[in-house]
């Protein structure tokens, strides 16, 4: 069909960056680049995007601190990220219902993050009362990068599959649409 569109689904902070934790300097990122670059080949690709939601915005608003991939891997934060999803999920369905308009070609996550990420996210084991710690510094310094997918991702990858729907996952990098296309 001539009017056929690709479509991607990206992570909420590809279209809106101010849903991010806030950093104490503002300075372009090696990610803030790679958002611009491919926002810019998406525009001139014609390539429809779906902003998925951002649980940690939606649970703990613009003023939180940054989490771990440990703090959200709990039931609770699971069910209410099956609950932001299940109209996601079901748009997808419906879209691959209309293949011929549409062809979805995968989901866009952020790596790094403890929901977003793709090939890896951030693990701390941390939790209870900050001020207890006598050297905070020293313990929040013990995150470090986990090869593993942020758990909103895990969620989201986890109910496409029970709809039969497998979708390419990748990370926001220099080479995001190369990727998803050397696949399709």
């Amino acid at each position: 069909m001539k009017n056929k569109k690709k479509l991607l689904l990206v992570s909420h902070c590809i279209l809106n960056v101010r849903s991010k934790i806030q950093y104490a300097v503002e300075f372009e990122t090696e990610e803030e680049r790679n958002r611009k670059a491919f926002l810019k080949k998406v525009i001139e690709e014609d390539i429809q995007l779906m902003q998925l939601p951002c649980p940690e915005f939606l649970m703990y608003g613009g003023r939180r601190w940054g989490h771990s991939s440990e703090q959200f891997d709990n039931p609770f934060f699971r069910r209410q990220a099956r609950k932001m999803l299940e109209d996601i999920v079901l748009q997808v369905k419906e879209y691959q219902n209309c293949a011929e308009r549409v062809e979805v070609l995968g989901v866009v996550g952020i790596n790094g993050s403890p929901s977003c990420g793709i090939g890896y996210t951030f693990s701390a084991d941390w939790g209870g009362e900050l001020s207890s710690q006598p050297n905070l510094e020293a313990y929040l310094k013990k995150g470090e990068r986990k090869e593993a997918m942020g758990i909103f991702m895990q969620v989201l990858k986890e109910m496409l599959e029970e709809e039969g729907i497998i979708l390419r996952m990748v990370p926001l990098t220099e080479r995001t649409l190369e990727e998803l296309e050397d696949e399709n």
